[in-house]
């Protein structure tokens, strides 16, 4: 029970973090552009800063794991994936 309690008290920190940041990021951005509403602000903030968040911790696991080699651009794709391409249906050619 111990560590569910610490688990969640974890995951609400993070929680809070993210958020606080996003309003940050909010207030600057409807301060910088007024035009932008405070609430738009607030969310692209809490968006960006989560997904700076979680690609930065991949990236730091990925060179903790390898801080001693040498790494080359084509190892980041085990990192962050290309995107998927749509294979294109061919044609029926009409006789």
């Amino acid at each position: 029970m111990k560590a569910f309690l610490v688990l969640l008290l974890f995951y609400v920190l993070i929680n809070v973090f993210i958020i606080a940041l996003g309003i940050g990021i909010g207030f600057l951005l409807h301060w910088i552009l007024p035009a932008v509403a405070i609430g738009m602000g607030i969310l692209i903030g809490v968006v960006a800063s989560g997904i700076s968040l979680y690609f930065g911790i991949r990236i730091y696991n990925y060179f903790g794991d390898y801080a001693d080699e040498v790494l080359f651009l084509e190892d980041l794709e085990e990192i962050v994936p290309p995107p998927a391409r749509k294979k294109r249906q061919q044609r029926k050619s009409k006789k």
